[in-house]
């Protein structure tokens, strides 16, 4: 089915009040599809440059950031380790002699 309607110099018109002559659907679409190719053009380099440059350069610093967490991480397991904890003792029974083995 062809379009209803058809962009001339003078404006949008009906398609059946276009001569096959005047008509510039061809150059229309001509020009159209070059915009698209344009666009695709663009997106593909757009993806590549992408893809293959900057990609590489941002695993490459998730990388370095995940062994420096996991330095950090490391670091603050060597550092826990090494930690003493000294509790008081606090007799909580009503019978003194009971609760306390060395007395």
């Amino acid at each position: 089915m062809p379009w209803a309607f058809e962009l001339t110099p003078e404006g949008l018109k009906r398609e059946a009040d276009v001569k096959p002559a005047e008509s510039i659907a061809s150059r229309t679409g001509r020009k159209l599809d070059y915009v698209i190719i344009g666009a695709l053009v663009l997106a593909l380099g757009y993806f590549g440059y992408d893809k293959f440059l900057l990609a590489p350069k941002r695993e490459a610093a998730l990388v370095e950031n995940a062994k420096q967490d996991f330095q950090k991480q490391a670091a603050a397991a060597a550092d826990a380790q090494k930690s003493i904890a000294v509790l008081p003792f606090v007799n909580m029974s009503s019978d003194k002699d009971a609760a306390d083995p060395y007395g």
